[in-house]
């Protein structure tokens, strides 16, 4: 009797038990705007299926393979469209509910839902616009590569004078970095892709900032160099760099250097406006400065370099004892 019952129970689980059908998309993460995306399923069915939820507001379909609206034709378990999210400063995910109408195999029956999951992210890189340019060391006698990712990149509106018709409409990152010397290079590995341009300027375009020089730059052996002249040393600049925005989300690599060997550390420097806690005095380079409390020193033309201290656009403000560097070494 038991040998009899358990063949039948068998049969009745497997006969009950389906396997939910499945699909997922050629693209693991959207970004902004118009990605044309393949999804699988599981099952190399040839039917049709219809999109039974709501997307939300900013995510739209186009070029749909309807065999009749909302009908959409699957072949061999495929089915290609493109989707547009305009979700600008969010990222997450959301789903598509594939139903399915018609279906020639059994593994994908009729009523059954599959479910992608659509990932994305429309956050913009930080430096996508000249007035949030990231600073940039330059180094010297020698290059260390920056990777900054492009996903999301746009056109700042900004073209440079070297660039006309689509390349002016080009994506673009924006940097910023101080001359340690009247020229500094550019060593590009990635723009991201093959070509790429730059501009240099004296400060932002939208506040009035002045162009000094455009270039392109081939990177069909990378890395690929090119040379900032005429800068003045000490001052700021701000670096554009365009590139395809085919090439979204890819990094764009390259580094700044000079090729200037260092002078010798000045030997003294005056320290002035330096609040009640110590005098107005003339400090040796490398002397200990101790202050018994917060100290604020101000001093045009120089640069200091101190441990545990907060830098600040006029000077640094500490409260700890510091030392005085000029040019960031010590005699």
């Amino acid at each position: 009797m038991y040998r009899i019952i358990l063949p039948l129970l068998l049969s009745f689980f497997i006969q009950n038990t389906a396997i939910a059908l499945s699909v997922v998309p050629d693209v693991s993460l959207f970004g902004c705007g118009n990605t044309s995306v393949t999804f699988t399923f599981d099952c190399g069915f040839t039917g049709s299926v219809f999109i039974a939820n709501s997307l939300p507001t900013g995510v739209t379909l186009s070029n749909v393979p309807y065999s009749s609206p909302p009908f959409i034709d699957i072949t061999s378990g495929t089915v290609s469209f493109d989707i547009d999210i305009n979700l600008i400063g969010s990222a997450g995910s959301f789903d598509i509910d594939f139903f399915v109408i018609s279906s020639n195999l059994s593994c994908a029956a009729i009523n059954e839902v599959a479910t992608a999951v659509i990932n994305y992210n429309c956050i913009y890189p930080e430096n996508n616009e000249c007035n949030s340019a990231l600073p940039v060391e330059v180094t010297s006698m020698s290059c260390t590569t920056l990777n900054f990712n492009t996903l999301n990149g746009t056109s700042s509106g900004n073209p440079p004078s070297c660039t006309s018709g689509t390349i002016a409409t080009w994506g673009d990152l924006w940097y910023s970095f101080y001359a340690t010397d009247t020229s500094i290079e550019i060593e590009l590995n990635s723009g991201p892709g093959v070509l790429a341009y730059y501009a240099i300027y004296e400060g932002c375009p939208d506040n009035g900032g002045n162009e000094l020089q455009c270039g392109q730059i081939v990177n069909i052996t990378a890395p690929t160099n090119a040379i900032f002249t005429g800068l003045t040393t000490n001052e700021e600049y701000h670096l554009q760099i365009l590139y395809n925005q085919g090439l979204n989300g890819q990094d764009m690599e390259f580094c700044l250097f000079s090729n200037a060997i260092d002078l010798p550390c000045p030997y003294e420097t005056v320290v002035s406006n330096i609040g009640p806690n110590m005098p107005n005095n003339n400090y040796t380079a490398s002397q200990i400065i101790e202050s018994s409390g917060t100290t604020t020193v101000n001093a045009g033309g120089a640069i200091y370099d101190a441990g545990e201290c907060v830098v600040l656009n006029q000077g640094f403000e500490c409260t700890e004892n510091f030392e005085a560097k000029i040019g960031g070494c010590t005699p």
